[in-house]
């Protein structure tokens, strides 16, 4: 019987492409969608036109989402009837996270889905 090759028995390493930013918005109010930075220019700049032609089709925020079903996007706790709930310790987090932890919190608050 013969070994399996040295790559199988170290674990599958994920191959991941480089990317790059298109921005299918404006300065003020940035579009941000990623392409692969390995494609040739005319690739590229067809890629980047198909794109433009389309965004109409992409949501950057819940808002532009309108058709989102709740019962799909909100989380729902399977709790049986007359359990009793206890307390769990705090949750921590690194502090320099908060203020992006707030931003998304007050984005889910806004589309009314918390």
């Amino acid at each position: 019987m013969e070994d399996a090759p040295l790559e199988l028995e170290e674990g599958v390493k994920a191959m991941v492409d480089e990317l790059k930013e298109i921005n299918l918005g404006t300065t003020e109010e940035p579009r941000p969608i990623y392409i692969n930075a390995l494609m040739t220019s005319e690739e590229e700049r067809q890629y980047v036109d198909l794109l433009h032609e389309f965004r109409d089709v992409f949501a950057w925020t819940y808002k532009e989402m309108p058709g989102l079903d709740p019962r799909v996007v909100v989380h729902q706790l399977a709790i049986k009837n007359g359990a009793r709930p206890f307390k769990q310790a705090q949750r921590r987090f690194r502090q320099e996270l908060a203020p992006s932890i707030e931003i998304e919190v007050n984005k889910l608050i806004e589309a009314g889905l918390i």
